[in-house]
């Protein structure tokens, strides 16, 4: 691979071709996640992993297949562009009436406004709370949570699914209550 950074045109038309695989990774890795980025995004995904490979290529050493190494940083780089999605989407949950009001009160004492979910989130106990964030806004795993918080994997679980199982519960009596106002 150093003959295509070194500019030798058919090494680099090698390398062209074997980044083909990039679009079936990413592709793969999607479909196996449930599919959170659109044929779109995908495709701009491809093309910035791409990039990175390149700009990368010179770090590559490896005697394996260039294509595992290349795995490797599709596999972050569609992590990546999971975890901003996702943070995309929780900064565009809109606010409910009864949170509108807090959030004024809260910006006129010049406090960050409260979203939907920051709210519920306050309302459990914080090992739970900190378990949900770092699944969901660190992308973490289980293993890695529990390792973070010093507990095994089953605890770190153990706390995701009471946590879920209690915001679950708040979100449908907070909807009660906005249905059927006292």
């Amino acid at each position: 691979m150093s003959a295509a950074l070194r500019g030798d045109i058919p090494a680099r038309e090698r390398f062209v071709a074997r980044m083909r695989c990039v679009p079936r990774i990413l592709a793969a890795l999607n479909s196996r996640q449930g599919r959170p980025l659109d044929d779109e995004m995908l495709a701009d995904l491809a093309q910035d992993t791409v990039i990175v490979v390149w700009r990368k290529l010179s770090d590559y050493r490896d005697p394996g297949p260039l294509e595992a190494w290349v795995y490797g940083i599709a596999y972050l780089e569609f992590r990546n562009a999971c975890r901003r999605q996702t943070r995309s989407r929780l900064r565009n949950v809109p606010l409910s009436p009864s949170i509108n009001a807090v959030s004024q009160q809260e910006s006129e004492s010049e406090s960050p406004p409260w979203d939907d979910i920051e709210l519920a989130l306050s309302h459990l106990d914080p090992e739970d709370s900190s378990v949900i964030r770092m699944r969901h806004g660190e992308d973490l795993s289980f293993d890695a949570i529990g390792a973070r918080l010093g507990v095994p994997m089953n605890t770190a679980k153990t706390r995701y699914h009471r946590g879920l199982k209690k915001l679950r519960e708040w979100f449908h009596q907070k909807t009660k209550q906005e249905e059927h106002p006292r």
